[in-house]
């Protein structure tokens, strides 16, 4: 990835759509790595990807979630419903690129 933007933070998950964008992030990303640390998963999405995918590792099993991941949006992203990702009250580290 060869990128000129790159962060990282930490939300709380609520099980809801949830929006990172503006002050805690504030570009479109090219990708996005999320890791839910209360449950050990790791999510990845990237441009070549459709909206609302993810790349998902849990426990060394890799899938491609394609509904209710995560979804560029042009100043951040949206993290989607799918219970690995954004469970109410699970810690999720992102690191963003763009």
């Amino acid at each position: 990835m060869s990128s000129t933007m790159h962060i990282t933070g930490v939300v709380i998950g609520t099980g809801a759509l949830l929006e990172v964008k503006g002050d805690k992030c504030g570009f479109k990303p090219s990708a996005v790595r999320i890791v839910n640390v209360t449950d050990g998963s790791v999510h990845v999405w990237q441009d070549t990807l459709g909206d609302d995918t993810a790349w998902e590792d849990k426990g060394g099993t890799m899938n491609l979630r394609t509904s209710g991941g995560i979804i560029p949006l042009a100043d951040g992203f949206s993290i989607g419903t799918q219970g690995n990702l954004n469970a109410a009250s699970d810690v999720l580290h992102y690191e963003v690129w763009g």
